[in-house]
This record gives structure tokens, sequence and C-alpha cells, in this order.
């Protein structure tokens, strides 16, 4: 469920949470409210950016000694708070975001 915009040249990664059944404009609500959640629950920082109209989650990752089983959380927490976020409602075609 995670789209990276791009293979990273820096320690900046870009990503974004996806559901094929959301709008563009659903999903980028959805990616804010995403990182919203993280970051007031102190997990995890990091911020979001806007490229040609979609919204992407945007990690710096300056610590050389970084193992990967933190990154491993970083995604796994993006597609946890994503998941808990989407709900069914009725129609499988029909999603309310929830703001948690």
């Amino acid at each position: 469920n995670l789209e990276l915009l791009c293979m990273p040249e820096s320690p900046i990664v870009c990503f974004r949470y996806r559901n094929g059944k959301l709008s563009l404009n659903r999903l980028n609500i959805l990616n804010k409210k995403i990182r919203e959640k993280i970051f007031h629950d102190g997990h995890f920082i990091f911020n979001y950016c806007t490229f040609k109209g979609t919204v992407y989650l945007r990690c710096v990752i300056s610590d050389p000694n970084m193992e990967s089983a933190l990154i491993d959380a970083v995604l796994n927490e993006v597609t946890s708070v994503g998941n808990q976020m989407i709900e069914v409602s009725g129609n499988y075609s029909k999603y309310r975001i929830s703001t948690l």
C-alpha cells in the first residue's frame, strides 16, 4: 500500500500511502492525516510535500547508523495508521476517512 515517489539520491525519501479505491484528492487528505496522527502520537517525526498535485510523506534519514528495523517500523506505522483511517461504509467502493 506504499508508493515511492522516486529512487532516493539523497537522505530524503518521499513516499505515500495508497489505496486503489480512493481518488487523488482523498489520498492527499489521507496522507496528511497519517502524518498528523503519527507526528502527534510522537512515534516518528516526518513531514509531507506536494509534487505535481500529489501529497507524499517525506522522511529525512540522516543517521548513518540507522537500522533497517527502524525504517521498517516507520513504514509499518504508516501502513497501519492508513489502514485504520479507512473505514468501509456499506458499499465497498465508498470509503470514509476517519480522523481517529
